[in-house]
């Protein structure tokens, strides 16, 4: 164990990892509040307005990130932006955003959207009777999506290396780093990433589908 504790001891490590948190937790945060209102708008339309709609959303899951990169890069020069920490945040939400809103939408599909209409009879505006209505009831997809979309942009290396500036996230260290030689330190933090990636999908997955299974119970039983 003793090449973990070099892992903590190594200073440029911690810090590509303290960048790739800060990254994954902002990404993360914008991708789950736009994705619940792009979810929420989504569900409430019908017709061809509706197929656009996810059409356009989902179009990142479809690109290659080494095209996505490239076309974030074209557009940073186009609009005069310097490439840094904020860039590589928009590309992971770019990257991110279509995973937290599908999984939201998968939950909003099944909720009864009489709840929140008889809360505005009862007197709540629509934006209180959103929030207490129907995000609870979403939570369970907006944890999923959350968990997973941390998951990604945490081990994203091409995207990254495309967007970056002067900034180096973990992924980038540890290409770096076999750049040079392959230690065992090198092995230990894959070792942790690859663990802590698993942990979050599988969190993930269990919210998504553990309160279903819950209600599919709860039917069976009424």
């Amino acid at each position: 164990t003793r090449w973990y504790v070099e892992v903590l001891n190594n200073a440029v490590l911690l810090d590509a990892l303290w960048t790739s948190l800060k990254v994954a937790v902002s990404a993360v945060l914008i991708s789950a509040a736009i994705g619940t209102l792009a979810a929420v708008q989504i569900v409430r339309v019908r017709g061809s307005m509706r197929s656009f709609n996810l059409g356009m959303i989902s179009v990142p899951l479809f690109l290659p990130p080494l095209v996505l990169g490239l076309s974030i890069i074209v557009g940073l020069h186009a609009l005069g932006i310097q490439r840094g920490l904020w860039t590589i945040i928009a590309g992971h939400t770019i990257l991110t955003l279509p995973v937290v809103t599908l999984l939201i939408l998968v939950r909003l599909e099944g909720l009864d959207r009489n709840q929140e209409t008889a809360a505005m009879d009862l007197g709540a505006r629509p934006w209180r009777a959103f929030l207490t209505i129907s995000v609870p009831q979403a939570l369970p997809g907006i944890l999923a999506g959350v968990m997973i979309a941390f998951a990604i942009s945490l081990d994203e290396f091409i995207l990254t290396f495309l967007v970056t500036g002067s900034q180096q996230t973990l992924p980038l260290y540890i290409f770096s780093s076999l750049r040079i030689r392959v230690t065992p330190a090198l092995n230990a933090i894959s070792a942790l990433m690859l663990g802590a990636s698993f942990a979050l999908l599988t969190i993930g997955a269990l919210i998504a589908t553990g309160r279903e299974r819950l209600r599919g119970r709860a039917r069976t039983s009424g």
